[in-house]
């Protein structure tokens, strides 16, 4: 997406709404400077792209098979500091591939796969 001004219609670009962005294109300051604030923004919260929820998932397989987190949707919000729907998303797919247990009311799901190949293996499929 380009953060450039369009010069034919004197507008600047839209970008994904968060409080913070919404207060810098608000603020009535130059081009140059708002140009220079959203490269920053962007380049500190970089929001998810397309791929990226298939990295996490793996990366975090790797970390519950290492005992450094447990299987839930608030430690991967924690781990790639991402929103719920994509934390969601992560957790599902795991459970998809029989990595970790379905949700079972108030009792925490459990790690299938303690194996690193067996893991690797799913990838495979």
């Amino acid at each position: 997406m380009s953060k450039e001004i369009d010069k034919r219609n004197n507008q600047r670009p839209v970008f994904p709404r968060s409080p913070l962005v919404s207060l810098v294109t608000a603020l009535d300051i130059p081009d140059e400077e708002f140009s220079s604030i959203m490269d920053n923004l962007e380049a500190h919260n970089r929001l998810p792209q397309p791929g990226d929820e298939e990295e996490m998932t793996k990366e975090f397989g790797k970390l519950l098979l290492s005992g450094e987190r447990r299987p839930s949707i608030a430690e991967v919000q924690r781990e790639f500091k991402v929103g719920f729907t994509i934390a969601c998303h992560v957790i599902d797919r795991l459970v998809e591939l029989g990595a970790i247990s379905a949700e079972d009311g108030i009792k925490p799901r459990q790690v299938l796969i303690t194996n690193p190949e067996e893991y690797e293996k799913l990838w495979e499929k």
